[in-house]
This record gives structure tokens, sequence and C-alpha cells, in this order.
């Protein structure tokens, strides 16, 4: 995945201002957060913020695949942005359906890459994502209908740009992982092609806002050995997470990995299964989803059989 440049801030910036929203000097469970998300102000515990969230992912996921010819980190940019608006309004007080707010922040994640998607092909994804997520068969919008997505999208996208103060500061953790492959040590690949996928589920939860995405980088490329029960190599003497800086410590990489397990618990639960085990991502590609997957390990099978 080819990801633009953007400006990067120092990670001893970062360090400094999540010293100041985050209490550091002790290790912090899910459930420490010291500032609550607007959503919890208005009465929505986090577990049900982590769950909304998933779903409104889920759903833009949708929306994305039904537009052609985007680049995949439009989808995630988005979230981003997605986050940082959730942390001025809460859900609660969305002026329009949640799922037209998370399609906003995809319109204003191509505007950010300087490559706008055009508002009629998106408000005719949103349409038909609609159709899906409700069970009803697809049908082609009417011009009215239309209108109707495309002025309630010029509308919320200039309510978050108000609401997030213009910060277009993105800066997504891939990178970071896929510079840790280019060590050489036995089973690295199988890692971070694993790292890169749980980076995936990273976006459920507003890290972005409070680690630098090389701390990020780190609690998924830890998260990920933990789950091949692959050891960890240091580099040159110094601890494995090091390698992106020497500031990173081992305690914010500990709680991002804490974070990611929460995350699989809480969806396990919803599905009805109590806790979820880690899924196999070893077949997974960068930035798959599972459902993907499902999909192109049908198609070799089928592939398989006509040989």
């Amino acid at each position: 995945m080819c990801i633009r440049d953007s400006p990067k801030t120092p990670i001893h910036k970062w360090l400094k201002r999540g010293s100041g929203i985050r209490n550091n000097t002790k290790r912090m469970e899910y459930e420490e957060w010291i500032l609550p998300s607007p959503s919890v102000k208005c009465g929505m515990t986090e577990d049900e913020e982590i769950l909304c969230v998933n779903d409104i992912m889920n759903s833009l996921r949708t929306i994305f695949q039904f537009i052609h010819d985007c680049p995949e980190h439009f989808f995630y940019i988005s979230l981003v942005l997605l986050h940082k608006y959730l942390r001025k309004v809460a859900i609660q007080k969305f002026s329009h359906d949640k799922h037209l707010v998370s399609t906003a922040c995809l319109l204003l994640a191509s505007k950010v890459e300087n490559a706008p998607l055009k508002l009629a092909k998106l408000a005719a994804a949103f349409h038909k994502a609609q159709l899906k997520r409700h069970g009803l068969p697809a049908k082609q919008p009417s011009a009215h209908q239309l209108f109707q997505i495309q002025s309630a999208l010029c509308l919320i996208e200039s309510e978050v740009l108000t609401e997030i103060g213009f910060d277009f500061d993105v800066e997504l953790p891939y990178r970071y992982i896929q510079e840790y492959g280019e060590y050489e040590a036995d089973g690295i690949g199988e890692v971070v092609q694993v790292a890169s996928c749980i980076c995936n589920d990273t976006f459920i939860m507003p890290l972005c806002l409070y680690y630098h995405p090389m701390q990020i980088a780190c609690g998924c490329i830890y998260f990920s050995t933990l789950h091949l029960k692959t050891p960890l190599p240091n580099f040159g003497g110094n601890p494995w997470y090091k390698f992106l800086h020497s500031e990173i410590e081992f305690a914010h990489v500990q709680e991002i990995a804490n974070y990611l397990k929460h995350i699989y618990k809480k969806i396990g639960e919803r599905r009805g299964k109590g806790s979820v085990k880690p899924v196999s991502y070893t077949h997974l590609r960068a930035h798959e989803t599972r459902h993907d997957l499902v999909c192109r390990l049908l198609l070799e099978k089928k592939k398989k059989k006509k040989k």
C-alpha cells in the first residue's frame, strides 16, 4: 500500500502530549481511561461505544467495497478522522445517521489525499450499502434520494471540519510495521503479515489519538508474536521495541496489546461466544478483511479444482 508521506509529529512530542492526557506513571488497563469520550459522558458505556464503532467500521467497509478504484488507505484515514470527531461529539448527538457521518469522513479522507471522490458516486455506494445492511434487494436510487444523500454529506462534512478544527494530521502505522519486516530474522515475514492485519482492528478504538504510529506498530507486532508464539529478536543488543525509536516504552506496547485483547473479547461476546480466540491470520494479506479472505480462498479452491 502506498501512503503519501504526511507531516510527522516527533515522537517525543506525542509522548509529552500523552502524559498530559493519561497517567503514564503506571500501567493502564482499558477501563482506566482518564478522559471519557463524549458518548460515554452522555450515558453510553465504553463497551457499547466499541461495538458501535465496530458496526460503523463494518458499514463503511461495505461502502468502500462498492467504490471501485479507491485506494485502501482512504478507508483507514477516514477512521482516524472519525475518531477525532468522536472525541468532540457524542454518537447520541449526531445530527445525521452514524453511517452517513462515517461516509462523510471517507469523503474528507479522499480530499486530504488530494484525490477527492465524486459525491454522486459516494452517495450511490452509500445507498447500495444501506439496502444490503437492511437485507433489501439492490435497486438504483432515485435522483431525489441521491440529492438528499449528497446534501447530507456536504452538511456533515462541514460539521466534521468545524468540530475537529481542520486537524488533518494523519499518519498510519503500517509503514513502521513494514520497516520492521526489513530485518532478517526467522519467522519475521509472518509476524509482519499478521501485525498488518491486526493493525486494521486498532481503528475500532481511538488509539491513533493517544499513541504515536510507531507505538501502535510495536503493539501490533507484539500482539502478533503472542498469537503466533514467535519469540522477538533483539537488534544490536537493544530491545526489539526500540528498533523504531529509543523513546518507545514497553509499558505502552503492552497497553495497546491489552486494548486489542479487550476489543476481540467484546466482539466475541456480542457474537455469543463469551470470548474470542485469536483468528488465524496466517493467510491474510496486508489490509485484507476476513470477508475478503474467505472470498479469495474460495476462488483459489475453484481454480485448483479446474486444474
